[in-house]
């Protein structure tokens, strides 16, 4: 559907029509619409998926695809962000699913960009989200560089009152203190009994400015180890993944870890194990009953 015909149909955002002309202007600045339809405005608080470094539509398709065959959630959206930054939505965002949680699925163009600019271009999304659709309040997943880029975004953004709210923080084998590993299973970023002995410079910036970490977020962070003496899921060590705990654990609303084990737990596999499936899920749900 193009944007001409799209933007000939009422948009909702927090109960009232957006003027058709701001909405132009918005689209012109920062986004185009391809095959989206628009419904009435969801209640249920989507969730946002952020994949990792050189991922694709594939890298968190598999999750969404069995998250939806078992009625729990379903892409509602998903937004291509070009290397210059622009946004290309597709999907159906319409109240007759709202019994299914909505996902939105953040696909970069850019093979490898900088945390930082992973959390710009995911603040473009969560603006649009909230100048559209009216959304208030959001979930974040990512795995490997996608939950950094998530905390990125939260830690830059948690006080503007534009942008929705992130309630909950799910991550996914996210290095948090970088990426080095070593088949000894020790490295100069392992942890001490007070965090890192060796801080990565993303690590000195989330500790710089962890206090903007809202005190109301939950976080969940699972992270793999293969049992092969690296201890790590074979890019991101289990040291690395587990900084996390030092920057939010006991400032904020909730903090848990979940290790998982073996050869589901290498790095790329992670996505694809569908015991994470669940753990996510019913973190960021509470769907219990998920049956894979």
């Amino acid at each position: 559907m193009g944007s001409t015909k799209w933007l000939k149909r009422a948009i909702l955002v927090s109960g009232s029509i957006l003027a058709l002309k701001k909405g132009q202007q918005f689209l012109q600045k920062r986004a185009s619409f391809k095959q989206l339809t628009i419904g009435e405005e969801v209640a249920t608080i989507p969730t946002v998926l952020i994949h990792g470094t050189n991922g694709t539509r594939r890298s968190l398709g598999g999750m969404i695809a069995r998250w939806d065959k078992q009625g729990v959630a379903y892409k509602a959206l998903d937004v291509e962000i070009s290397k210059a930054g622009k946004l290309q939505l597709n999907g159906h965002w319409q109240s007759f699913r709202t019994h299914k949680h909505p996902l939105v699925q953040v696909i970069f163009k850019e093979g490898d960009p900088p945390e930082w600019q992973q959390g710009a271009w995911v603040k473009e999304v969560l603006l649009l989200l909230k100048q559209h659709l009216g959304i208030e309040e959001v979930y974040l997943m990512g795995h490997s560089m996608g939950g950094v880029a998530g905390l990125r975004y939260i830690v830059d953004n948690s006080f503007d009152p534009s942008l929705p709210r992130v309630k909950k923080l799910a991550v996914v084998g996210a290095p948090f203190n970088g990426e080095i590993v070593d088949s000894s299973g020790r490295t100069a970023y392992d942890l001490g009994p007070n965090g890192p002995v060796h801080a990565s410079e993303t690590y000195r910036y989330f500790h710089t400015y962890r206090k903007s970490i809202p005190k109301s977020l939950a976080v969940f962070n699972v992270y793999g180890d293969l049992k092969n003496g690296s201890r790590s899921d074979g890019f991101v060590s289990v040291d690395s993944a587990r900084a996390l705990g030092f920057l939010v654990k006991g400032k904020v609303a909730s903090y848990r870890e979940h290790l998982v084990l073996g050869l589901k737990a290498q790095h790329s596999l992670l996505h694809e194990n569908q015991q994470i499936d669940r753990l996510v899920a019913h973190f960021l749900w509470g769907a219990k009953s998920l049956i894979l």
